[in-house]
C-alpha cells in the first residue's frame, strides 16, 4: 500500500499541474462560481485512473502500453466532458484533439518521472 500511495502522489504532482496548465492555456474556463477550484477539481478526478491501473498491474511492455493508452482515452473523455459541460467549449474535432492531448501529455510525462525513479 506504501508503494501505491507513493505512485499515487508522485501522479498526481506531475499530472495535476500540467493538465491544468494546458486547460487553461487553452483559455478553457469553467463557468462556475471559483473556476480554478473547479478545474482543480477535474484534474484531480482524472487521477482516480491511476488505483485502476495498480490493481491490474500489468507486468508485460505491451500490456502497461494498452493499458496505459486506454487510460488516455478515459482520461480526454473526462477532460471532454469538463469542457462540454462546465466551461461551455463547443463539442468539435478540434476539441478532442486537444483533450487527448493534454491527456497524453500528463500521462507520458509521469510515466516518464516514474520510470526515471525506478531506474535510479
Amino acid at each position: 500500500m506504501q508503494h501505491w500511495l507513493v505512485a499515487y502522489l508522485i501522479t498526481c504532482a506531475v499530472e495535476i499541474p500540467i493538465i491544468m496548465a494546458m486547460v487553461r492555456g487553452l483559455h478553457w474556463r469553467s463557468t462556475a462560481a471559483h473556476p480554478l477550484l473547479d478545474l482543480a477539481a477535474m484534474a484531480w478526478a482524472l487521477q482516480l485512473t491511476h488505483p485502476i491501473l495498480w490493481l491490474v498491474n500489468p507486468v508485460f511492455p505491451a500490456g502497461t502500453a494498452v493499458a496505459e493508452a486506454l487510460i488516455v482515452l478515459v482520461e480526454a473523455g473526462g477532460i471532454y466532458w469538463w469542457a462540454a459541460a462546465r466551461a461551455g467549449i463547443s463539442r468539435g474535432t478540434h476539441t478532442h484533439w486537444w483533450c487527448l492531448l493534454i491527456a497524453f501529455t500528463a500521462n507520458a510525462a509521469s510515466f516518464l518521472v516514474g520510470l526515471l525513479l525506478v531506474l535510479l
